[in-house]
């Protein structure tokens, strides 16, 4: 009896447990931080500071989150990855979630595009405190170009430059790789 009985409450506790982390995985989460952040970054103002977990990659510079069945589209300000027609576009839109991952991703808005998306710097808090940007991330691994339509900032033109003499992500491609802006014009 004793032995039935702790199967029972084993198998109560696992099945509680996995519930729960089930549960937590599924729901993607966004929590308000600050709708009126004191900040600036590519020397835009920062319009609102929001974290969130469990989002869907779209491609290499975009995510999708839904929240109470209403999707939140969020561009990633500053690059502009491949399109998932292009070579290496199904890459960054991978090397994005890995990126992401399972981690809660702190994101400061600058505002919206033409298309209604937010657009915003991504950050993943490091245990010291730090913040690890994604946006820059994703040149410096070479899978986005800074986006210098939308962005004179320095450091992301040498990211770029040191990626491509690199020869890392798109920029190993043996074709000179076609910038998106230009693949979207065809």
């Amino acid at each position: 009896m004793k032995q039935i009985l702790t199967f029972l409450i084993v198998g109560g506790v696992l099945w509680y447990g996995f519930s729960q982390v089930t549960q937590q995985v599924a729901e993607p989460t966004v929590r308000g931080i600050s709708s009126q952040p004191d900040l600036t970054i590519d020397g835009v103002p920062v319009t609102d500071v929001f974290a969130f977990s469990n989002a869907s990659v779209l491609d290499g510079d975009s995510v999708r989150l839904e929240v109470d069945e209403q999707q939140i589209d969020i561009r990633l300000a500053s690059i502009d990855a491949p399109e998932l027609q292009q070579p290496f576009g199904s890459e960054a839109g991978q090397n994005l979630q890995r990126l992401i991952g399972s981690n809660e991703i702190i994101a400061w808005e600058i505002g919206l595009d033409q298309y209604g998306r937010h657009l915003a710097h991504l950050f993943i808090e490091q245990p010291d405190g730090q913040l690890f940007e994604i946006n820059s991330q994703m040149i410096r691994d070479g899978y986005a170009w800074h986006y210098r339509q939308h962005s004179d900032n320095p450091i992301l033109d040498s990211l770029e430059a040191t990626a491509r003499s690199s020869r890392l992500g798109l920029w190993n491609d043996f074709q000179a790789p076609v910038p998106p802006w230009e693949f979207r014009q065809q």
